[in-house]
This record gives C-alpha cells, structure tokens and sequence, in this order.
C-alpha cells in the first residue's frame, strides 16, 4: 500500500508526502531494522445452553402502541412470528426499527399492548 501511496502522490504536488512513504517503506522492508509483530492464536470457546424446543409460536405482538413525544411509532401493531420463520425489519431512520427490538426483548416497556 506504500508502494501505491507514494506513486499516487509523486506527481500530484504532494513530494514531501510521497518521499516520507518510500522512507517507511524503506525502514519496513530493511531486515536489520523490520521487526515482526508477534501473533498469538486466541482461541474462542462458547457454547449455547441446551433449551426444550419451544412452541410454534416464537413471538407475539398484539395491539402494540408505543411512541416518543407526540410521535406514534406503532398503533394496535400485530405480528406473529412462528419457529422456522424469518423476519427482516426495514424501514427508513426513525421509524421504530430500534425501538421494536427493544420492546421485544423486554429493554423498553410499551406505552399500550
């Protein structure tokens, strides 16, 4: 990426720029001075809990009402999401995506629902 940087900037009026790029690179490809960087493999190591397989109905929203300030963001919103399906939230800023995670898992209480 140096290499690519000081040619890009040689001839754009950025000399200085471009003559401290070869500097480092110089310095990184000499071996007396290039010094490797350490690399130790970490390891991650988790496990999910073995659960009872739950109902059919994995989620349900019934008459939901929340909002911020005058601003309703849901009104008597329904939904049911049942196991083995999908949900894909989308919508423009503001709209409530955020919020609905939120309320559904437990981190904002609804104004009704």
């Amino acid at each position: 990426r140096l290499e690519e940087m000081a040619a890009r900037l040689q001839g754009g009026g950025q000399a200085g720029r471009a003559e401290s790029a070869k500097k480092e690179l110089e310095r990184i490809k000499d071996p007396e001075t290039y010094v490797e960087k350490p690399f130790e493999w970490k390891s991650r190591n988790f496990t999910f809990p073995n659960t009872e397989r739950c109902g059919e109905v994995v989620l349900r929203i019934n008459n939901l009402t929340h909002g911020y300030e005058g601003k309703e963001l849901f009104n008597k919103a329904k939904l049911v999401l049942e196991r083995g399906e999908r949900l894909a939230i989308l919508g423009p800023n503001g709209a409530g995506k955020s919020t609905l995670l939120r309320l559904i898992l437990g981190q904002e209480e609804p104004s009704g629902g």
